[in-house]
């Protein structure tokens, strides 16, 4: 089927979004919460565009009725292309709205870099403080993504929950966690983790800030499990782990349950032993 992104002709298959056909073509349609592998989310809005449902058709050599278009907001990332539309995505209104949204979404996460700083500067986004509420230090944009992959592996150990500026990215319910996730699942790195790891790395703005980690239910099927703990920092987590009970708040402690399982520590982290 054939559309217009922006006045140039594009070719779509059935089952295509706009936001997949304008990407094939090289056009740029901003988007946070879309991936190739999770498509469909539509929670950031930053990938909204104008559909023409009318209009003059014009031909070849530029003539052609003159009727005004009928433009229509819509999400790129899930409308489907369909033969003739014809598709806008950087009108006046357009980059308003994608303002708007980013100026909203640099208040929700003030700490959250990469490509948001590039968009900031191209729409020009000034802060909004005065009118929202900043979350000092927040990183998360509720892009979805990490939610989206959890339950796409089968364990939904994390989730979005509650609404509105409440809205956060936590366990069900937003409850402590009464079992331990079972099935490989995609975590948000803690700082602590981070600034361990950032010694790999150039800088910490190129530390990962979500990771996929494996589930109990494969650490547990393991024939044998090695645990090594080095340092001071260590010292509470081994005793609560050798000591305390077996809790899905200390994942570690399910080790006692493993049929082969070996413990190694340094003098710092057994201090509490």
């Amino acid at each position: 089927m054939r559309l217009f992104i922006d006045d140039i002709a594009c070719e779509a298959l059935p089952g295509q979004s706009i936001l997949e056909v304008a990407r094939e073509q090289g056009i740029d349609i901003p988007s946070l919460c879309h991936h190739d592998a999770l498509p469909g989310q539509a929670c950031c809005r930053l990938c909204i565009v104008e559909v023409a449902s009318g209009g003059g058709a014009v031909d070849a050599a530029g003539a052609g009725d003159a009727v005004v278009e009928k433009r229509s907001v819509v999400v790129s990332c899930t409308y489907p292309a369909a033969e003739g539309l014809r598709i806008y995505t950087q009108t006046e209104q357009i980059r308003s709205l994608r303002r708007t949204v980013l100026g909203l979404l640099k208040e929700q996460a003030p700490e959250a870099t990469g490509c948001l700083e590039r968009l900031y500067e191209e729409y020009e986004v000034v802060s909004q403080a005065l009118r929202f509420a900043v979350k000092a230090d927040e990183k998360c944009i509720l892009c979805g993504l990490c939610s989206k992959a959890c339950e796409e592996l089968g364990s939904c150990a994390i989730q979005t929950t509650m609404r509105g500026v409440d809205k956060v990215v936590a366990t069900p319910f937003n409850e402590p966690a009464e079992t331990f996730p079972y099935a490989t699942h995609v975590v948000s790195l803690t700082p602590s983790t981070i600034e361990a790891n950032k010694r790999f790395f150039a800088s910490e703005s190129e530390v990962p800030r979500r990771a996929i980690t494996l589930g109990i239910g494969a650490i547990m099927e393991a024939k044998r499990v090695l645990l090594i703990a080095t340092g001071s920092g260590k010292a509470e987590a081994i005793r609560a782990m050798a000591k305390g009970d077996v809790d899905p708040r200390l994942p570690a402690s399910i080790l006692r349950c493993h049929r082969n399982a070996y413990v190694f520590v340094d003098e710092a982290a057994a201090a509490f032993l």
